[in-house]
């Protein structure tokens, strides 16, 4: 079974062609998102060390970040 930062680093990845893929007007596939959302899923343990170490260290996730940002942008 693969790390999470492994599995993490492929679903950023992806992100960015499905992204691509919708500025060129194509439909994305969400086959390999939702595999690789599974294999994350199936590390889920009961402590920390099933998290990636971005998370262990305390650093804000990448939702985290963008969600902080989107309200900063949207409060008056």
């Amino acid at each position: 079974m693969r790390d999470l930062d492994t599995i993490d680093s492929e679903l950023r990845l992806l992100a960015a062609v499905r992204r691509s893929i919708r500025e060129h007007g194509g439909e994305p596939s969400s086959r390999q998102v939702d595999e690789l959302l599974d294999e994350r899923l199936a590390h889920r343990g009961p402590g920390p060390a099933s998290m990636p170490q971005s998370a262990r260290s305390g650093a804000p996730s990448l939702v985290q970040r963008v969600i902080t940002r989107r309200l900063a942008v949207s409060s008056p």
